[in-house]
């Protein structure tokens, strides 16, 4: 059995979600009076969907001893994982620990802190907000994943700005999420530039008032219309919020704007791989 803390976190949000869009977040397959999630039925739940034989409801007569102690090992393993991933969902302001108690209001039993949960109202808000799992993962681990995979063209400078972004959004710091996401899109530009020319050259001209579209003029100068509007289209935004959010304005920017940058990154790194060769050439 190979499942990760991302896997259960990935299983508690899509089941949120699902409550959400019923409007039945209080009664879900995780859920148990008097709490929005238990622990052990988020176990059950996710077991159920992969197929998992229960120890506790699945003893045929002719599973043999080492059978039965296996799938209680994998049971114990998924509580533990569990409850890492719920945990990491309180850090992140979506749950926090304790039960449920009438419509508006909700009490913290001691005894019950690993047990159960409630959804904050900040998390509801961001279940609403970020319903689409075909857009970008829900979790930390998994989004990092994403971006990582560009990392061997891209370099380390690019992902390691990327894992920044990330670990923003994920900790609510969205003005600090847009900032690195736009430097994670220049540290892409920069990659492509000192392949054009070489390191220093590319470096100083960078560093010149203009230096950022005069970077972009060496790099796409002598590219097709087509790709010239696409790469455009593609860090437009992301160049917009970088430059609001760093120059000491006030700022409304939230967790929709971080989404997008985010978004907008991803779909940006895809571009500039499909068209690598073009680019560079």
């Amino acid at each position: 059995m190979e499942f990760t803390i991302d896997d259960c976190e990935q299983h508690i949000i899509s089941k949120l979600r699902e409550g959400i869009q019923k409007n039945t977040i209080d009664s879900t397959k995780l859920s148990e009076a008097p709490y929005d999630i238990k622990l052990i039925r988020c176990v059950e739940s996710f077991m159920y969907d992969h197929k998992i034989p229960d120890p506790e409801s699945h003893i045929e007569r002719n599973d043999s001893h080492s059978v039965h102690q296996k799938n209680r090992q994998n049971k114990i393993t998924l509580q533990n994982l569990f409850s890492d991933a719920l945990f990491q969902l309180v850090r992140r302001g979506i749950l926090k620990p304790g039960e449920r108690f009438g419509g508006n209001f909700y009490i913290t039993n001691v005894s019950s802190l690993s047990e159960g949960f409630t959804v904050t109202e900040y998390g509801k808000e961001w279940l609403i907000l970020n319903q689409n799992d075909n857009l970008l993962p829900a979790s930390h681990g998994r989004l990092e994943e994403v971006y990582s995979k560009f990392q061997s063209l891209f370099g380390v400078e690019y992902f390691r700005r990327a894992k920044e972004a990330v670990s923003c959004y994920f900790s609510a710091n969205y003005l600090a999420c847009c900032v690195m996401s736009g430097a994670a899109t220049e540290s892409i530009l920069l990659t492509a530039a000192f392949i054009k020319t070489n390191k220093d050259e590319a470096l100083k001209i960078y560093k010149t008032g203009s230096g950022r579209r005069r970077i972009e003029n060496l790099v796409f100068g002598q590219t097709n219309q087509y790709i010239k509007e696409r790469y455009g289209r593609y860090t437009d935004i992301i160049s917009y919020w970088r430059d609001e959010s760093g120059h000491g304005a006030e700022s409304e920017i939230d967790v929709h704007e971080a989404y997008i940058a985010l978004l907008s990154l991803l779909r940006y790194a895809e571009f500039m791989r499909d068209h690598w060769s073009e680019i560079t050439a």
